[in-house]
């Protein structure tokens, strides 16, 4: 991948590593080796379908009743590590929510495979996040959990904001969809739960479990939504952990 250029260029005011980073996070959520310079790419405003994923960590009381610089610590090492697995996916960086992440598949680059790499992201989220458990535990510190909802579909997708700061995202109701199927995991005491739009375009083997219709708020269509079961259990956490 091409060297980040750090030159300013007059006609937009910012860096080429800045305008990655106001789009995506980190050049390479981009791909730059396909784009050196992220300004060809469109991020104007467009319909788009592609897959978003709500990560949202379950943390136990007793993390947050610890010291700022500890809880910030921990929630850092941990969002460094998800956000790698974004990356490693030709995901990108929408946000950071609290202790939430939006995960963007298929835009601003076009992804054929964006619901595949979303699930698959997803799984490795899991699996990464039972080895951080392993490494807390045996320091004497508490496990996390964590839930996702991956939705799949038309998207409006551009800059958004104030003309103070923009930045690159997504709305839509396939958006709030995904949010919703994020908050259902407390509900059916699941870890990833995916739309039926995200399961069609699926080209893996998974596992998955029907869980039934859900109607979002303010919506009247019902939509169908899946498990994706979790090979394996996060050790010491279902019991333990607190939502």
């Amino acid at each position: 991948m091409p060297e980040a250029k750090l030159d300013v260029d007059p006609a937009y005011g910012i860096g080429t590593t800045e305008y990655m980073r106001s789009v995506g996070g980190y050049a390479t959520t981009l791909e730059c080796g396909q784009h050196e310079d992220p300004r060809a790419l469109d991020i104007g405003y467009t319909a788009i379908v592609n897959t978003l994923a709500w990560i949202h960590t379950h943390s136990p009381e007793e993390i947050m009743a610890k010291m700022p610089e500890e809880i910030v610590g921990k929630l850092n090492e941990y969002f460094t590590r998800m956000v790698d697995i974004v990356f490693a996916h030709k995901g990108t960086l929408d946000k950071f929510v609290g202790d939430m992440v939006m995960a963007l598949f298929g835009a601003p680059l076009d992804d054929a495979d964006h619901a595949q790499h979303a699930v698959d992201a997803a799984l490795a989220m899991i699996r990464e996040l039972n080895r951080l458990n392993e490494k807390w535990t045996a320091e004497g510190r508490p496990a996390l959990d964590i839930g996702i909802g991956i939705s799949t579909g038309p998207m409006i997708a551009g800059n958004i904001g104030s003309s103070a700061i923009m930045s690159y995202t997504v709305i839509g109701d396939n958006v709030n969809l995904g949010s919703r199927l994020e908050s259902l995991n407390k509900d059916y005491g699941t870890r990833i739960i995916i739309s039926d739009a995200t399961r069609t375009q699926l080209r893996g083997a998974h596992q998955l479990r029907p869980l039934g219709d859900v109607v979002v708020k303010g919506k009247t269509r019902a939509v169908a939504i899946f498990e994706v079961v979790v090979p394996s259990p996060i050790p010491a956490v279902h019991e333990d952990v607190q939502t």
